[in-house]
């Protein structure tokens, strides 16, 4: 993975910043989309964090619920994990990847999100594997209804949506040794089709420098022009808005400005096509930048990290 310290991304380094210096985890339902009026919502309207003693997601409810995936490997009935399962890829291009933040400090054994949605993919195997548009990763055992046992870092669970199919769950476990097991998977949950009213179309000028992949950019729904003249002081309903589009496949746009200690102004543009990964373009010390990363809710003012693996650097 290329050096994200110099693009100016949402990367660990900044997650305690992002994260308002909080060691509390996240419980976030990744599945369950905030419904949107304009585009736009209240700060009190965010997902919602938990205590770390938490109760793992319930799958969603729909015509169709998921066995549970969070047995124990030797417990009756339950399958084997996959051996000898090479991870796949993620093209960012055309998976949309949404990571479960574990939140404040890690655990010594956490399951990384990129290592979760590759296995996954390995687990679906073949065609299915290759028809899979989106992928989310959560931590702890799936289960069909709450109460669920506490999630656990080293326990989590992927799942796929594709056009061919309507959902299958990947359940995840690292060893002993630290290895990161896959088991086969299995149906997952009908899920409705998330609400969200964009807000208007629009595409800012970035002026004269800007290459000519963003002058040129097709205008999308424009959340906002997020001014960061004091670093804690995130536009957070605009940011909100970003994170729902995506959530629910819709195109959205989000603009970022900032300033280093130097006072040089870095850009940052945030945009989602409406599939594929979150495309980030960066303008630092005179040039430009772009990365497709996974986006991971948070419950601070930041509303989202990028997450999960990006794909290669690409200079503009």
């Amino acid at each position: 993975m290329p050096n994200l310290s110099t693009l100016g991304v949402d990367h660990r380094s900044t997650t305690r910043r992002l994260l308002g210096g909080r060691a509390t985890p996240l419980a976030i339902a990744l599945a369950a989309v905030v419904i949107v009026a304009g585009g736009c919502i209240a700060e009190d309207t965010l997902l919602s964090s938990a205590p770390s003693s938490s109760p793992s997601t319930a799958i969603p409810s729909g015509s169709r619920a998921a066995p549970s995936a969070g047995a124990p490997a030797d417990s009756p009935g339950s399958p084997s994990p996959i051996p000898n399962l090479v991870p796949i890829e993620v093209r960012n291009d055309a998976v949309t990847v949404i990571c479960e933040s574990w939140g404040g400090e890690l655990p010594p054994s956490t399951i990384d999100c990129g290592d979760a949605v590759a296995l996954g993919l390995a687990a679906l195997g073949g065609e299915r594997a290759a028809s899979v548009r989106r992928l989310e990763f959560r931590f702890g055992a799936p289960c069909n209804e709450a109460p669920c046992a506490e999630r656990r870092p080293d326990v989590g669970w992927v799942l796929a949506r594709s056009a061919s199919f309507d959902s299958l769950v990947v359940r995840l476990e690292l060893d002993a040794d630290g290895g990161l097991q896959a088991w086969p998977p299995i149906d997952g949950p009908v899920l409705p089709d998330p609400v969200f009213r964009p807000p208007a179309v629009d595409a800012p000028d970035l002026g004269k420098t800007a290459p000519k992949e963003l002058r040129d950019r097709e205008p999308l729904p424009f959340c906002g022009d997020e001014s960061m003249i004091d670093p804690e002081a995130f536009d957070t309903p605009a940011r909100t808005c970003f994170l729902n589009g995506v959530l629910s496949g819709t195109p959205v746009e989000l603009l970022s400005r900032e300033w280093s200690t130097e006072g040089q102004q870095v850009t940052k543009v945030y945009r989602f096509l409406g599939h594929g990964g979150v495309l980030h373009y960066v303008q630092a010390e005179g040039r430009w930048t772009v990365l497709a990363c996974g986006i991971g809710p948070i419950d601070t003012p930041a509303v989202f990290l990028l997450a999960g693996s990006c794909g290669k650097r690409r200079e503009l």
